[in-house]
């Protein structure tokens, strides 16, 4: 009887070790979850504004400006979209989205090589290079 009863002893503790365990890694992953969202929006966001500053730029120089400028195909392993529709830049990433007001543009920005043209009437141009 006495066997029988340290066998179950040891079963209950070890299900409840098992349990403790469980929920331990469910938080664990959980916040690693919450960290990588964090770095894919602060990622998005970075490029959203870099677009938005090159965009304040040509709008505050010179009559006539032109200037070519990179963005990056993947952001530390973080994979996303670009677009520019009127005053709006929209950054999307697979489980973010940012989105900027900016000076009303013409034209298309894409990942990679894109030049901003400025004219005397303060349209500001994107080009796909």
């Amino acid at each position: 009887m006495l066997k029988a009863q340290i066998s179950i002893e040891f079963l209950v503790i070890m299900g409840f070790l098992m349990t403790l365990l469980l929920v331990f890694a469910v938080a664990i992953l959980k916040s690693h979850q919450d960290i990588e969202g964090d770095k894919e929006y602060v990622i998005i966001r970075d490029i959203a504004y870099k677009i938005k500053d090159e965009i304040n730029l040509a709008q505050n120089v010179n009559p006539i400006y032109m200037r070519n400028f990179t963005i990056p195909t993947i952001v530390e392993g973080v994979n996303y979209s670009v677009n520019v529709t009127g005053n709006v830049v929209i950054v999307l990433a697979e489980h973010q989205e940012f989105s900027v007001i900016v000076p009303t543009v013409i034209g298309c920005i894409h990942k990679g090589n894109n030049s901003v043209k400025k004219f005397k009437n303060n349209t500001v141009i994107f080009q796909c290079i």
